[in-house]
């Protein structure tokens, strides 16, 4: 089995992968406004207008953000959060929201509504650090209550972001390294900046060149939504398009779900759209061709929806489950699967067949990572363990005696 990647939201190609970590987007309904205890009374820098406050995190609230550990939070007056890996950000005031990607400051961030808030004469930030122990709930919320626009002073507005470093409810709004967005209020009444209209609404990796992009300038937050991003390094099966046992460059465009396919010499170029805004691109064999399918996943109802010879739309997972598809039979087909990362449980739905398996392995926070490790020509269940650097790796061949060794170290990109 190839693990390739796939360019998703990306400004730049890399064949090395540097941006192995991506994020699930899944909007929900909410859970009501999370609990805050501190108010931010005076700001590290800036004004109320374009300022900042920054804190430092305890151990156990640290988390990591597109593979980095972060240690400090820099809240931002106009609406987003910027991370520091090992020291606070440098970046500096910007009421412009950008679209996103950006190479452009700020980068490294998460921004549940950017726009231009001013909290010079009405509005407050709110924040709470939870810290409950070593295999604890840990957690930070941070608020931004009754804020109000430059240039409508009598609009005001009420969103958090909630971002969990652990989290062990068996509840599908929360896990380990997760963030959520959560919206109180974002219909003022006078329209004009309601709902997101002029806000950036996303997060960014810390190069500017990846992001997962909910709205730019656009209408669409409402009451009581919530957006949760999860973590998790993508597994593509293949991307040979021809047959010819060679993997070919691919592009997906998350915008319109157009995948640009170029042969591997340059002969041949494609373009087709298969997919929408918020969908997972997965092509894999899952004919057992010997070629790609296009196929994507949809976060919002877990629908699998292949294209190409033999197409189809298959149900199998659900809300924060992560993608793991691979030939786990050996029977050449990629076969459908998902790791849970609240349980560690492998749902496995087998190609052509249609049977299924579940397996346990692996826990709450562990990053999936399948692949043919013992050379029998099935896919095996694997798990790196962020923190420890521990990879777990249950042979198919022998799942009695898996592979347990340390390798890597904090930060590090597993793949």
């Amino acid at each position: 089995m190839k693990k390739v990647l796939v360019v998703v939201c990306f400004l730049l190609f890399s064949s090395s992968l540097l941006f192995s970590y991506e994020y699930i987007m899944n909007a929900g309904s909410s859970f009501g406004t999370a609990w805050t205890s501190t108010k931010i009374t005076s700001l590290t820098g800036g004004n109320w207008d374009d300022g900042y406050y920054d804190l430092a995190l305890p151990a156990l609230n640290q988390f990591y953000f597109y593979g980095k550990k972060v240690t400090h939070i820099r809240i931002w007056t106009n609406g987003y959060v910027t991370f520091g890996f090992g020291s606070a950000p440098t970046d500096y005031a910007d009421n412009t929201n950008d679209s996103i990607p950006s190479l452009d400051n700020p980068n490294g961030y998460a921004a549940p509504w950017w726009d231009d808030w001013d909290l010079t004469s009405k509005g407050e930030i709110w924040y709470v650090i939870a810290t409950n122990g070593v295999g604890a709930n840990n957690w930070v919320t941070i608020e931004w209550k009754d804020v109000p626009h430059k240039n409508d002073p009598t609009a005001s507005y009420d969103f958090q972001i909630i971002i969990f470093a652990e989290y062990h409810d068996l509840d599908t709004m929360a896990r380990h390294s997760s963030i959520v967005f959560n919206y109180v209020d974002t219909d003022s009444g006078t329209g004009t900046y309601d709902f997101g209209k002029s806000g950036t609404i996303g997060i960014e990796h810390y190069t500017g060149s990846q992001c997962e992009k909910f709205g730019f300038n656009e209408a669409v937050l409402n009451n009581n939504l919530a957006i949760l991003f999860t973590p998790f390094v993508p597994i593509y099966d293949m991307t040979d398009g021809w047959g010819d046992g060679y993997p070919d460059p691919v592009v997906w465009r998350p915008d319109n779900g157009m995948w640009y396919l170029r042969k591997y010499d340059g002969s041949i170029t494609e373009n087709v759209v298969w997919g929408t805004k918020g969908d997972i691109p997965l092509p894999g064999d899952y004919d057992g061709n010997g070629a790609w399918n296009r196929l994507v996943l949809r976060p919002s109802n877990y629908i699998w929806f292949n294209m190409d010879v033999n197409p189809f739309g298959i149900q199998w997972g659900q809300e924060g489950d992560i993608p793991v598809p691979a030939d786990y039979d050996g029977n050449g087909v990629t076969d459908l699967a998902v790791f849970r990362p609240m349980n560690g449980l492998w749902f496995i739905y087998y190609l052509p067949s249609g049977t299924t398996a579940v397996v346990q392995w692996g826990t709450q926070g562990d990053v999936p990572l399948p692949a043919d490790y013992d050379d029998d020509g099935k896919a095996d269940c694997a798990v790196f363990r962020p923190g420890s650097n521990m990879w777990y790796i249950r042979k198919s061949s022998n799942p009695a005696s898996p592979w347990i060794f340390a390798w890597g170290t904090d930060g590090d990109i597993p793949m």
